[in-house]
């Protein structure tokens, strides 16, 4: 199959985390589980930024499910109870950042109603929060996901509801990769560049560009880099000038239409403030010289006469 979606009953929890009849069935379920996708749906978020983050049946439930989730190599796990709308990076069985393809994000969805909870920052989401895919703030309007699957890329585009005109705005653009490319991918990032989100230091310039591709990435597959609203086909396209800081969206799409953002890297060129001190430093020191040349031009005409 696809996908395998498991809905979990949080009315069940306690202090204790899920009731044992349930966290059983979950185990089960999950080792039988084959599937390229896996999504969990549960009514209360286990990271959220709103009040109840820090409950007691959720603060269990943390503890209890991020290690099963991690070791069963859930995807994505969709939560609610507060109305706010927050993604997490990839997460292990600590629940801590991955920095690579691996992990289980954890989304909180806001509402489709009309009542919304107050943003709240807090130790367990906030160091965590995918900012770029959350909304840090008080929300007021509707919001939802639409996911979608076409091989092995997935998909997810959250949406807000724009009460002055109807429209929708895009804030959130998530990709995950199926299990038959994720690694191969996975691999070819940390080898280049230690992990996702990395730093590139181009070519000492002015201006410079990136020597190469991003990564060479699986057969079949195709890459797009966006930066703001520009879309190269090429990654040694992309122009950085000065003390520019570059930041990127790396896109693995295929033939199907289907693509997923992988990666946001930041180019930079590589020692360019000591270009710059160079930059100044040398006509600065022309000049200079060019002072004590014609003071000492001056001193000897002088003198004779």
């Amino acid at each position: 199959a696809t996908s395998h979606i498991i809905v979990l009953d949080t009315n069940d929890a306690n202090e204790k985390g899920l009731g044992e009849k349930q966290l059983e069935w979950l185990k089960a379920d999950l080792a039988a589980n084959n599937s390229k996708y896996t999504f969990v749906m549960m009514h209360k978020s286990m990271f959220s930024s709103g009040s109840h983050t820090n409950d007691a049946e959720i603060v269990a439930m943390r503890a209890q499910l991020v290690p099963i989730f991690a070791q069963y190599n859930v995807d994505i796990v969709f939560g609610g109870h507060d109305h706010t709308y927050a993604a997490t990076y990839r997460l292990d069985k600590d629940g801590k950042p991955t920095n690579d393809l691996t992990g289980v994000i954890y989304m909180t969805l806001g509402t489709c109603g009309t009542k919304f909870y107050t943003h709240k920052e807090n130790d367990n989401t906030t160091p965590v929060q995918d900012a770029r895919n959350s909304i840090n703030a008080t929300l007021d309007s509707q919001t939802f996901a639409f996911i979608k699957i076409t091989g092995n890329i997935l998909s997810i585009n959250g949406y807000q509801y724009v009460k002055k005109d109807g429209s929708l705005s895009v804030i959130s653009d998530i990709g995950v990769l199926g299990p038959e490319i994720r690694d191969s991918v996975n691999k070819e990032i940390k080898d280049k560049y230690g992990s996702t989100y990395s730093t590139i230091k181009l070519k000492f310039g002015i201006k410079s560009r990136p020597t190469d591709e991003y990564i060479i990435g699986p057969d079949g597959y195709g890459f797009i880099y966006k930066v703001g609203d520009k879309e190269y086909s090429s990654f040694k396209d992309i122009e950085v000038k000065g003390n520019e800081k570059v930041q990127v969206d790396v896109y693995l799409i295929d033939t199907e239409g289907g693509q997923a953002r992988i990666d946001t890297v930041t180019l930079e060129i590589g020692n360019y403030t000591a270009l710059l001190a160079v930059c100044i430093a040398v006509p600065i020191g022309v000049v200079l010289i060019a002072c004590a040349v014609g003071a000492v031009l001056f001193i000897k005409k002088k003198k004779k006469a």
